[in-house]
C-alpha cells in the first residue's frame, strides 16, 4: 500500500467529515458516506476498494461522534448544589477520534514510505590472497624403460639385461 492509496481513500473520506460538521445531521452523514463509498468503490481498483470502504467508515464514526457531542439547546438547569459530582463533558471525545485518525495515517504513510536498507558485510581491511596451490612432484620413469629407447636399442641391437647397458654407454 502506497501513499497513494492511502491519500485518495483519505479523500472519500473528507466529504463524509465536513458534511458531519457543517450540517451536524446524522440523516445527511449517512447519505453522504452512502455516496461516498460508492464513488470509492466504482472508481478505484477493486484491490484498495477496502481500504477506501474503511476511510469512509472511519469518518461516518468520527462525524457521529462529532454529532452526538454537541449538546441541544435546552433550558438553562438550575445550579448543582457542589456535593454533586459535575457531568462528565462528552466535546473531547470527537477531538480524540480525529487525533487518532491522523497518527494512524501518519504511521501508514511512515510505514509505506520507509525502504528497508541492506546491510552489507563489512569489507576485510587486508585483501585475502588466494590459497597456495600443492606442487606435486611426478617421478621420471627410469630411462631404460622408455619405449622409444628400448625400440632404438633393440635396432641396434642392444640387449638391456644388464644395468647401465644401454645406448648412452657407447657399448
Amino acid at each position: 500500500m502506497t501513499l497513494t492509496v492511502i491519500l485518495i481513500a483519505l479523500l472519500h473520506a473528507v466529504p463524509v467529515l465536513v458534511v458531519g460538521a457543517v450540517k451536524r445531521s446524522k440523516i445527511w452523514l449517512a447519505v453522504t458516506a452512502m455516496i461516498a463509498g460508492v464513488i470509492g468503490v466504482v472508481t478505484g481498483s477493486p484491490a484498495y476498494a477496502a481500504v477506501d470502504l474503511l476511510a469512509v467508515a472511519v469518518a461516518f464514526f468520527v462525524g457521529i461522534s462529532y454529532i452526538n457531542s454537541q449538546k441541544a439547546v435546552v433550558p438553562k438547569a438550575p445550579k448543582l448544589p457542589p456535593t454533586m459530582p459535575e457531568e462528565k463533558k462528552e466535546g473531547a471525545s470527537w477531538t480524540g477520534s480525529v487525533v487518532t485518525l491522523i497518527v494512524v495515517a501518519a504511521f501508514l504513510a511512515n510505514k509505506t514510505t520507509d525502504k528497508p536498507t541492506a546491510l552489507l558485510a563489512p569489507s576485510p581491511s587486508t585483501p585475502i590472497a588466494p590459497a597456495p596451490q600443492p606442487v606435486v612432484l611426478a617421478a621420471s620413469p627410469p630411462a631404460d624403460t622408455h619405449p622409444q629407447i628400448k625400440s632404438r636399442s633393440a635396432s641396434r641391437g642392444i640387449a638391456h639385461t644388464k644395468p647401465g647397458n644401454s645406448d648412452l654407454t657407447g657399448v
